[in-house]
């Protein structure tokens, strides 16, 4: 899957709304809710938009996430009144014994490109993750205008083609975090989630 939405579209009973294409805006509904009835975590922290109560799954970094947890219906007793619809946990990697790096870049027609770095490490008690995902795309495309004809008539355009602009988009989005453990069962983490859009 090249994004979060594309992972969360094949979870029976939730549907993504897409504003455009990749790299637009989307949202998520389960069971026929709004995207505002549903809960959207970041490793246990709620990300939703504190104007809009939902969270543009199209920024979300899919390089940086280990697993989605997805729990279908009220999720009230433990999220809150707005998990009506359901709850999304978004679960990043953990570094593992041997320090991990991963480089990622893709380019495409149209002036679109998008690329991603993860770099994940243990040293002693404490484990240190960064990442960073960003997409690109120019969008404009030149398209030939349509000759009609009526009846004898032909009607030949001028200039014979266009160019759709206004479509570009940008999104960047980092994540780091550090945590230590403290004890068997207990740790202390603080993180960061970053997302640019335009």
């Amino acid at each position: 899957a090249k994004s979060v939405e594309d992972l969360l579209s094949q979870v029976p009973g939730v549907q993504i709304r897409r504003f455009g294409g990749h790299g637009q805006p989307s949202e998520i509904s389960i069971r026929g809710s709004t995207a505002s009835q549903v809960v959207v975590l970041l490793d246990g922290v709620r990300i939703d938009s504190a104007q809009t109560g939902t969270v543009d799954l199209s920024t979300v970094p899919v390089e940086l996430l280990e697993r989605i947890e997805v729990t279908r219906g009220g999720g009230g007793v433990q999220q809150g009144s707005g998990a009506i619809g359901g709850v999304v946990n978004l679960v990043t990697k953990r570094p593992g014994a041997e320090p991990r790096t991963v480089l990622t870049g893709t380019l495409a027609s149209f002036g679109t490109g998008d690329g991603s770095a993860l770099h994940a490490r243990r040293i002693g008690d404490w484990e240190v993750t960064a990442g960073y995902q960003g997409f690109t795309t120019r969008g404009d495309f030149e398209f030939q205008r349509p000759v009609t004809q009526f009846g004898d008539t032909i009607i030949v355009p001028d200039p014979p083609t266009l160019t759709r602009i206004n479509n570009e988009a940008l999104i960047q989005s980092g994540l780091l975090r550090v945590r230590r453990y403290v004890g068997e069962k207990l740790h202390v983490s603080v993180q960061d989630a970053l997302t640019y859009s335009s």
